[in-house]
């Protein structure tokens, strides 16, 4: 990969992130639509996520959450710290 197809991906990556963080919980097919890619595309950045400890499935294993990890790199508050 070149210099620029990597800062490209992590581009894309950071975005998606956020789009997590605003709209966890979220399953693949919704998160698709939220970032106008493939769900072959959403499921490979939600399996990177979970690599990297920044996601998590439910219980149910079809619903992605962000970990505190995520939350604390966006500077995100737990989720009852959220003001309403």
């Amino acid at each position: 990969m070149n210099k620029n197809g990597g800062l490209e991906s992590l581009a894309v990556g950071l975005r998606a992130l956020a789009v997590l963080a605003d709209n966890a919980p979220v399953d693949v097919a919704g998160f698709a639509k939220l970032n106008c890619v493939s769900e072959d595309e959403a499921r490979r950045l939600m399996r990177t996520y979970e690599k990297c400890g920044y996601a998590r499935r439910t219980s149910d294993q079809e619903i992605y959450i962000l970990t505190q990890l995520a939350r604390d790199l966006i500077g995100q508050p737990e989720p009852g710290d959220r003001l309403h």
